[in-house]
């Protein structure tokens, strides 16, 4: 039986995309050309969020018009992608009022300082964000209407490539034979997931700009385009200090002949040229080149950050004096689990179909933030998009997921409402254990499916009927 993850023909793009896509691109016109009349010629709000609406819609727009490429089905289909994504928007766009003090604290202080000092707000910027990033936030001071709404519009961009991306990379993972239920299932899964849109839409960060690019990595790497794999896997990392979860993943992707080891001279290729406009703009090299070394040391003083790491079991447990002791015990632990996986691969190199791949992308980001110390509430994003994949693969696996997600959402719970989710008391105790028991469920059933599987001619675990 011929296994899902391998290449087959794709069946010619049916006229109705290409109307839609004409559709779609009339609509965002109109969108942006609303956009600029209230927000060059109006009073711009406070929040932006009047002025920033129909740029939402051109999202929207856009997003139907690849989601219905992606389908390559009929029109029942097209309107299902339609109702799915039309919800979500509006979901967000209903959260786009709340501030978080993430916003108030320091994305709208960094935004104000651009808007007041222009290009040398880079040199005097103490941003705690990459570069990347500031770019967009420069970007956002300079448009006429408020920066809350646009600072959530750029993550809820986010939010869509990670949508699309993921299912199309389920389509992949799971063959054609049942394509149309697959994308979108996927599409409303990654879409419709809870942390997603707090993280995005409420919330007002960006984890959503380097999980999407984690994804696109992984696809692009499956498909067989090993050098845009790894430039967007640089441009994760230069979002977010977080895509260092997934980068182990090209050890195991080099085992399986996806990757060759000359792609890594692109990883630092890329990195350099993001950072040269901040350079150029006079920010010092030691802030532009250190901002994640910077990050680490600010946040060293806890075991924990509302994560449900190892540490929320044991954060009451130690004293403020063993803290260093403790926290190295714990990067010693994630090297080592990222060791073991990288052994075990090795050691079943062959059966490295893309399923595991992927299996074993979604164990490394799920393990290694579980180990180590200084977590933070939002670390187990990728983890949180890979286990959608995982479940609908194996759709048998969902108490892996549901474990997961409680363990994640556990940490969002603590921030927004201020209160733990489970036996309080405890602290991040009891969303630890289950986020443990999660890992070490699906460590248990990486090793049973690597027992079971019998390598075919080419290496691959078959399919199963």
């Amino acid at each position: 039986m011929e296994h899902p993850s391998q290449d087959r023909k794709i069946a010619p793009e049916p006229p109705m995309a290409g109307r839609l896509g004409l559709i779609a691109a009339c609509a965002a016109a109109a969108c942006l050309t609303v956009f600029a009349a209230r927000a060059y010629t109006g009073t711009p709000t406070g929040n932006g969020i009047g002025e920033t609406l129909p740029l939402f819609l051109a999202l929207l727009a856009g997003a139907w018009y690849f989601a219905a490429k992606g389908l390559r089905f009929g029109r029942r289909d097209m309107l299902i992608a339609a109702g799915i994504l039309l919800a979500g928007m509006a979901l967000r766009v209903y959260l786009l009022p709340g501030e978080s003090q993430d916003y108030d604290w320091f994305l709208k202080v960094w935004v104000q300082q651009f808007r007041d000092e222009g290009i040398r707000g880079f040199e005097q910027n103490r941003a705690n964000y990459n570069v990347l990033y500031l770019y967009f936030l420069y970007g956002i001071s300079k448009l006429p209407a408020g920066d809350l709404a646009l600072i959530k519009l750029l993550s809820v961009i986010g939010d869509a490539a990670l949508a699309l991306a993921g299912a199309r990379l389920a389509v992949r993972l799971t063959g054609e034979r049942r394509r149309s239920a697959v994308y979108l299932a996927a599409l409303a899964g990654f879409w419709f997931l809870p942390m997603f849109w707090l993280n995005s839409a409420w919330w007002a960060q960006c984890d959503s700009l380097y999980g999407a690019l984690c994804l696109i990595a992984l696809l692009l790497a499956l498909e067989g385009r090993p050098a845009w794999s790894v430039a967007m896997a640089s441009l994760a990392f230069a979002f977010k200090l977080q895509a260092v979860f997934f980068l182990p993943i090209y050890a195991v992707l080099l085992m399986a002949q996806k990757v060759k080891l000359r792609h890594a001279l692109i990883f630092p290729a890329v990195t350099a040229a993001v950072t040269l406009p901040a350079l150029l703009a006079g920010m010092p090299p030691d802030r532009a080149l250190g901002v994640y070394y910077q990050q680490a040391v600010i946040y060293n003083n806890r075991l924990e950050w509302n994560a449900s790491s190892v540490f929320g079991m044991l954060q009451r447990g130690i004293d403020e004096t063993a803290v260093a002791s403790a926290a190295n015990a714990g990067i010693a632990a994630a090297f080592g689990f990222m060791l073991i996986v990288w052994a075990v691969a090795w050691l079943n190199r062959k059966r490295l179909d893309d399923r595991m791949l992927t299996y074993i992308a979604f164990l490394l980001c799920l393990g290694i933030p579980y180990l180590l110390p200084h977590m933070h509430d939002r670390y187990f994003y990728t983890a949180d998009a890979l286990v959608i994949l995982i479940v609908l693969c194996r759709p048998k696996r969902w108490p892996v997921a549901l474990m997961v997600w409680v363990g994640s959402y556990a940490g969002y719970h603590a921030y927004i409402v201020r209160r733990y989710l489970m036996f309080a008391r405890y602290g991040m105790g009891a969303p630890a254990l289950v986020m443990g028991l999660g890992l070490a469920a699906a460590a248990g059933l990486w090793i049973w499916d690597l027992r079971r599987a019998k390598t075919t001619g080419n290496g691959q675990i078959p399919a199963r009927k």
